[in-house]
Formats: structure tokens, sequence, C-alpha cells
């Protein structure tokens, strides 16, 4: 019985210590994962004169985007929502021209009026020097409508539409033809809606970026008409190797045949607190499983720096990924097991114990 007894005692340290290792385990991976994402989007990256590097600004429920070209050239496609506009001018003197004295903005697109991606784009204009403008073809509420494809009157896009004429050198750029060009090896394609859709969002146009190799889909607020008109014209052109996805994850975007098109190996989604259950599961799902990994600006801003080679750096990025919880889900199922198994042996020393007892 005392052998019997010992055997069973040995049972519940061996359980014990595997339970314990198992929680420490847990806690301590979540941890130091993201301590290596602070260091990694902390460090000082030694980025060449040579290199591309993209910015999905954290600015809350909107995009905004800002591209350091070769050169110390910049680029800035939407600029969120209006309550962030400080937070995106301080980012962009900071982080996007830090390695230059010129505060001008070589490249700026609009993608459509909606204030969640026009909102900050007068304080770009107060702020920066712009040298080159590309409005979606939309009218603001003070110009005609004349050979636009339709008209806004939201305020805010008034706004930028008015600071940008108070520009005398800048180039106004209408995107309603599809336009392609390079800055110095970076080759920029502009697609324009192809035709005249019911909503703003639809009229959205599709940018392409592609330097070394690597290529940046950029894709405004596009939606069901619009991207099946776009994939069955573009088709492969389409192809790129990160996605910005298109409504901030909205399931009304990004189907299967749009994501497969695509086949992003990043997927980012610029979104923030919303009441509109964006991002979607299904759409989180559908770029899941053509093999993409899904970033989000929720907890952080995300860079991409393309040179030789590509690396994104995220700082406590939430990163949505059904593989991630169903591993969770394994771990909370083996500690319950080991929990009932821990329990079941200690209920049998006990009754041992009393066997023993009642045998003396």
């Amino acid at each position: 019985m005392e052998k019997k007894q010992k055997k069973e005692y040995a049972k519940i340290i061996v359980l014990s210590i595997l339970i314990l290792l198992f929680a420490i385990s847990i806690c301590f991976t979540s941890l130091i994962s993201a301590n290596i994402k602070k260091i990694l989007y902390k460090a000082d990256f030694k980025v060449s004169n040579d290199d591309l590097v993209v910015h999905y600004i954290r600015v809350g429920q909107g995009d905004a985007i800002a591209l350091q070209l070769p050169n110390n050239k910049t680029m800035m496609i939407d600029s969120g929502p209006k309550d962030s506009q400080n937070v995106l001018i301080t980012y962009i003197k900071d982080e996007v021209l830090k390695s230059t004295n010129d505060l001008a903005i070589d490249y700026l697109i609009l993608t459509h009026p909606d204030t969640d991606h026009s909102g900050g784009m007068s304080a770009i204009f107060a702020e920066f020097e712009v040298k080159n403008f590309f409005r979606p073809n939309i009218a603001s509420d003070s110009e005609d409508i004349g050979e636009f494809a339709m008209k806004s009157t939201l305020v805010e896009y008034d706004e930028v539409i008015n600071k940008s004429k108070e520009e005398k050198d800048l180039q106004a750029n209408i995107i309603n033809i599809e336009y392609e060009f390079y800055i110095d090896n970076i080759l920029v394609q502009i697609f324009p809606p192809l035709k005249v859709y019911d909503t703003t969002n639809e009229m959205s146009p599709i940018i392409k970026i592609t330097y070394l190799g690597k290529s940046f889909l950029f894709t405004g607020d596009i939606q069901g008409e619009s991207e099946d008109d776009l994939l069955n014209y573009y088709k492969e052109k389409l192809d790129a190797d990160v996605l910005k996805v298109a409504h901030h994850g909205s399931n009304t975007s990004t189907s299967v045949e749009f994501a497969t098109m695509v086949s992003p190996e990043y997927a980012i989604i610029c979104v923030g607190s919303n009441s509109y259950g964006h991002p979607h599961f299904t759409t989180i799902t559908t770029l899941q499983n053509v093999g993409a990994q899904v970033l989000t600006t929720e907890g952080s801003t995300i860079r991409f720096v393309c040179g030789k080679e590509m690396f994104v750096v995220l700082e406590e990025n939430k990163t949505h990924s059904f593989v991630f919880v169903d591993w969770w889900i394994v771990g909370l199922v083996i500690e319950i097991v080991l929990v009932i198994w821990l329990i079941k042996a200690i209920i049998k020393v006990v009754k041992l114990h009393k066997d023993e007892l009642k045998d003396d």
C-alpha cells in the first residue's frame, strides 16, 4: 500500500509541475512576444536613401498612408479623420520627413471625399508644400459638376478642394484616367473607377506601388460592384505582396475572387474603435484562406521597409488569426484536462490514505 501511495504522490507532483509550467508558458509567451514587437518598433532603423518605407498610420477609424520614397521624396494616400489631424501632422514631421529639412509632400492622393479619408487633408495643405495632387473624379460643393462623375456636399471635402486651389504651383490631377509613371525606380499605377457608381466609396481609385519586385496595393473604400469590375478588367495587374484592405475590412468588400487574385502575403486593415463591426470576421477569414497575414492599425502604426529585403515593423499590433485563437482553445482544454486529472489523483490518494488508516 505504501509503494502505491508514493506513486500517487509522485504523480500529483509531476502533474502539478506540468500545470504550473504550462500556465507560465502561456503568460510569458504573450509577454515576450509583446516586448519583442516593442523593441523592433522602437529600434533605430538604418533606412537607406534607396529604401521605400510605407507607413500605415494609426489615426483611428480611417485611412492615412505615408510613403517615404527613395531620394527623400514623399507620398501620402488619404489623411484619416479630422479629429486625428494633429496626430497625423506630428507623425509626418517626426517619422516621415525626419531625414529631410524640406517640409514637402511630393505626391498627395485622395481616394474619395469621405471624412475618414479626407479629414486631415486641409491640415496637410496648411502645414506642408504639396507639389502634386491627385483627386477623385468628384466635384466639391463649391464646384460645378461639369465633367465630374458626381458631386459631394461634404464640408471637409469642399475645404480640401478650396485649399488645393490656393496652392499656386500645385499640379492637380483628376483621377478619371489611368496614370502610370516612375518616381526614380518606383512604378506608380493609378487605376480609376471604370464607370460612375452610386456611392463615393465605389468611386475610389486603386493605387499600386511596385519597387524591387515588391508591390503594395491601396484600395480606398471600393465595394462589391467596383471591385468586381476592376477584377474583371485588370486581372493579374492587381497581384500584390501587401494589400491595404478596402473599406476597413467591411464584409461588402474583399470577395474570395478578389483576395485570390491579389494573393497578398500581408493584408493591412486601417481601422479604429467603431460601431460598424469593422473588420468583419468573414473578410478576415477570406484573407487568411488565401495565405495572408492580417494586421490592423487599431493597436499600432505598421511600417514596411522595402529595399533588397522587405520586413514589417509593428508595436503591440492586434493580429486577427483563427489559428492563434484555436491554439489558445487547445491550450485551455489541455489545462482543464490536467487539472481534472490532478483532482482525481488527489481524491485517489486521500481514499488510499483513509483505507490505510482503517487497516491500522
